[in-house]
């Protein structure tokens, strides 16, 4: 243990610190890292940082296996809003959407060009209008 400042300087060579369990660096204000090139190198890694900032000029990452919350892409929500001004969406093939219930509020025109359309239901069908133009 020593007290006030203390430095290592090598002139020329390097420095090597190794240990074969642990290897610790602790500092209760900050730890600092300079160099023309940093490796990082290891099987199994995890980082807490409260608060980052990164500055960097050009920023490449290759990332083989993503787990975040959960294991697939599939995302289950219980709500989702969108707010958007203009939204288009060019499907080739298939949607389909399969809800308890669907609603859509239009203040202008609802148009819907198709080469077939098929409205069935097990219950009521109501069409509620000033006028209704078949044909």
């Amino acid at each position: 243990e020593m007290e006030g400042q203390v430095q290592l300087r090598i002139q020329r060579g390097g420095l090597k610190i190794a240990a074969a369990e642990t290897l610790s660096l602790a500092s209760e204000r900050q730890i600092t890292l300079a160099a023309e090139h940093l490796a990082l190198d290891a099987r199994q890694g995890s980082a807490r940082i409260e608060e980052l900032s990164f500055i960097g000029r050009m920023f490449r990452s290759r990332v083989e296996t993503v787990k975040h919350i959960a294991d697939t892409l599939d995302t289950i929500v219980r709500r989702g809003v969108q707010r958007l001004t203009s939204s288009y969406r060019y499907i080739e093939e298939h949607e389909e959407i399969q809800s308890a219930s669907t609603r859509m509020l239009v203040e202008g025109t609802l148009t819907m060009q198709t080469q077939n359309t098929m409205h069935t239901a097990e219950g009521h069908i109501k069409i509620d209008a000033e006028q209704i133009h078949l044909g």
